[in-house]
């Protein structure tokens, strides 16, 4: 059993897996999906995740509510090099679209099914491992 857990297929299931942004007091900025269209931001702008002083930090900690509503603050430890500003701004194009909302709270959406709801039959089918694995596992017999 502990292969097939294992197998590359529960990784995709786990991958259906993502944050929905509320008020952004669960969600890691960085590090968690939810903010970058299922995956990280991390992954998706590596080279800004490198040089950005705020890693492992909630996004609702990224900014404050003011007269115009969210503005997110973001801290680089160095200045941006010409070559990153297009990423830059992609990532900022990116971002400002999402706001966190004070109201709400931060949950967890299944991708797998379009109305994001969790349901083991639709996991069955993100699963690849052919069930014949499961019958050709070794068991020792203990005779009683």
């Amino acid at each position: 059993m502990k292969s097939i857990m294992h197998h590359s297929s529960m990784a995709e299931v786990l991958k259906q897996f993502h944050w929905k942004l509320g008020s952004g007091d669960q969600i890691l900025f960085w590090e968690d999906s939810g903010l970058g269209d299922g995956i990280t931001l991390r992954e998706k702008y590596p080279e800004l995740y490198q040089i950005s002083s705020q890693k492992f930090q909630l996004a609702g900690s990224k900014g404050s509510f003011g007269e115009e509503g969210w503005q997110w603050e973001f801290s680089w430890r160095i200045n941006l090099f010409d070559n990153e500003l297009g990423s830059a701004s992609d990532f900022i194009e990116q971002v400002t679209a999402l706001s966190p909302n004070a109201a709400l709270k931060d949950y967890w959406v299944w991708g797998a099914d379009p109305k994001g709801i969790f349901t083991t039959s639709i996991a069955y089918l993100c699963i690849k491992v052919p069930i014949k694995k499961t019958w050709r596992l070794r068991m020792m017999i203990i005779g009683t």
